[in-house]
């Protein structure tokens, strides 16, 4: 494990581990700041390892799709939820991405290339824009609740929506227009 050292001004020594982040020490000789700093490093990637135990362990590989399926707890919007000590209960597919890619970049949404909320694949997963995640959403549904194919005869974009899935389905407005009609109700 390589480490790197530096003598401040102040007389203390700063000691680095450059590949493992955060794991920085000051001490009052170099062989104390070194030791500390490995011993913070040997606990980050403790800690790692054990985070990288845990999604493996609670996970199932898909063979088809090559998802990693999330078995552990998942929320009823679809996602998978781990708790991280140290931190609060997140996202599986967030804790993958950090532990097998790095840190998220700040702002960024964790994006699911496969479709699938549970999975937990870093194959599968991107940091994008909110903008960019919240269309590439709204482009996966092809199909109204009802069933209809968003076709571009059967779908009507809302003023102001520059088509990005701000849009209804036609023939279920024909279908409320003619439900309307039947119980008297002006459409």
């Amino acid at each position: 494990m390589t480490v790197e050292l530096e003598h401040e001004i102040d007389g203390r020594w700063i000691a680095e581990v450059p590949a493992v982040p955060g794991a920085m020490a000051y001490g009052e000789t170099a062989e104390e700041a070194t030791s500390k700093a490995r011993a913070l490093a040997n606990d980050q990637i403790t800690r790692r390892q054990k985070l990288i135990d845990k999604l493996l362990l609670n996970s199932s590989p898909e063979p088809n799709s090559g998802c990693w399926l999330w078995m552990g707890t998942v929320a009823r919007d679809g996602y998978g939820d781990v708790y991280v000590p140290g931190r609060r209960t997140t996202q599986a597919h967030r804790v993958a991405y950090e532990v097998f890619r790095g840190p998220i970049p700040e702002g960024l949404h964790i994006d699911h290339l496969c479709r699938v909320t549970c999975c937990v694949n870093p194959d599968h997963l991107e940091p994008v824009t909110p903008a960019e995640n919240n269309r590439r959403a709204g482009s996966a549904v092809t199909h109204c609740s009802r069933g209809h194919e968003y076709t571009p005869e059967n779908t009507y974009f809302r003023k102001g929506s520059d088509r990005r899935g701000n849009r209804d389905c036609l023939e279920c407005r024909r279908i409320r227009k003619r439900e309307s009609r039947a119980r008297g109700a002006n459409w």
